[in-house]
């Protein structure tokens, strides 16, 4: 016998050993793990099913894949060399096709229905098991509550109706597995598109301070291009920015520019804020002028920094700022509060005081030496008759008698100015 006829028979040797060894029941060889119900996929497109287990071979150690048969008879398959794949039923599923084997009348379909609904998230594990037995129920029994609203139905009066039609009509949309009110979603939709916008106009504006620190472009090009961008979303973006901008008045005054094409509230807060604490006084002038323009509210501003003078601890310097800018503006609605302020107290730091507990060196006529302790006094108590206060008084009041620094003839003055006569107030 030549060696090719030799490779011939072994092969049909080898090819009938698998098959025997697929086909006949096996002893089971070295300790099989616990067995699950699933199906094996052999190389050779067969498939087999039961309860599957794995095993390994005593002798060589080789890895095996073992079905239990429901005639009882168990098969061991070499699994590298004929097992292409495994697949397992977990245990949740294996019973409920035994339960669902057997359904026959309606309230089969219920047993199975409440088995499935009382699974550990079996209402998305078993979505569509539900759904069939549902629709199984409601056939026989329309108006069955349980089956009705396992399909999603919600009752309205004496109707059945979808959820995502209840809930649409009750102004609620779907979010994953629960239901937002529409006004909360579109919030959260708007609130996103701020966001990007916010973020498009820092990238403009770290652009823009670049090219304004090296010196890439002239004031007017930047000014034109700072206003591309500076809008409502950018306005504190530029704010912050502009507070950064301590050693350059002029970049300051420029960027307080493009907060004051912004027509909103928010602008006229920043303006004012910069009006008021700014350390450079043309920035402080820049900012009041921007509100003097036509499509902001001069009483409106006005009444904002009316919220200095009505503070309770408030520095003189700013009373003062504030009542000009309040002059400025011709702010008659807030009369009333410069009078309160046209003479303040104060507590000052006393500019004479020794420092407590320091010795500090004396001197006498006759030439004479010594070291007294420090102490006395820290503080005093100054009154201030503010002039700029005076001023926007006679400015908005255009009084030809001047009642200087009297708050008693202001407030007497104010009163009949704000009186009205000759009201019938009868109700006959």
């Amino acid at each position: 016998m030549n060696h090719r006829v030799l490779r011939h028979n072994s092969l049909f040797l080898f090819i009938g050993c698998l098959v025997g060894n697929i086909a006949c029941p096996a002893p089971v060889s070295g300790q099989m793990e616990a067995a699950t119900q699933g199906r094996v996929i052999l190389k050779s497109g067969g498939m087999l099913e039961g309860m599957i287990g794995s095993s390994k071979n005593t002798g060589d150690g080789r890895p095996y894949v073992t079905v239990l048969k429901e005639d009882g008879s168990l098969i061991k398959l070499d699994q590298s060399r004929l097992v292409r794949k495994v697949e397992l039923m977990n245990s949740a599923n294996f019973e409920y096709q035994q339960l669902a084997a057997t359904v026959a009348s309606v309230e089969d379909h219920r047993k199975v229905l409440n088995w499935c609904l009382d699974q550990p998230r079996g209402k998305r594990v078993f979505e569509s098991e539900i759904e069939v037995h549902a629709q199984h129920i409601i056939q026989s029994l329309p108006d069955d509550e349980q089956a009705r609203r396992a399909l999603g139905f919600e009752r309205e009066g004496d109707a059945w109706i979808q959820k995502e039609q209840f809930f649409g009509e009750h102004g609620y949309t779907r979010d994953g597995t629960s239901w937002t009110p529409i006004r909360v979603t579109q919030m959260e939709a708007r609130q996103e598109e701020v966001d990007d916008r916010i973020a498009e106009r820092r990238s403009s504006l770290r652009k823009w301070l670049r090219a304004a620190k090296r010196g890439e472009a002239g004031l007017d090009e930047l000014e034109k291009s700072l206003f591309e961008f500076c809008d409502e979303f950018a306005i504190r973006l530029v704010e912050k920015a502009a507070k950064r901008e301590n050693d350059d008045p002029a970049i300051r005054s420029l960027m307080l520019g493009g907060i004051g094409r912004v027509e909103t509230r928010e602008a006229m807060r920043i303006l004012v804020a910069f009006a008021m604490n700014d350390p450079h006084v043309d920035v402080r002038e820049r900012a009041l002028t921007l509100l003097g323009q036509p499509h902001y509210d001069a009483q409106t501003a006005s009444m904002m920094f009316a919220e200095v003078l009505t503070a309770k601890k408030v520095a003189n310097d700013d009373i003062q700022r504030a009542a000009h800018a309040i002059g400025e503006l011709g702010g008659t609605s807030v009369i009333d509060k410069l009078i309160e302020v046209l003479v303040t107290t104060h507590t000052e730091r006393n500019p004479n005081a020794l420092e407590s507990g320091r010795l500090n060196p004396t001197f006498t006529r006759d030439g004479g030496a010594g070291l007294t302790t420090g102490g006395g006094p820290q503080t005093i108590t100054v009154t201030r008759r503010n002039d700029r206060v005076l001023n926007a008084l006679k400015v908005l009041t255009e009084q030809d008698i001047d009642f200087d620094f009297d708050v008693d003839q202001w407030r007497e003055w104010n009163i009949k100015a704000n009186t009205h006569h000759g009201v019938n107030v009868r109700s006959d």
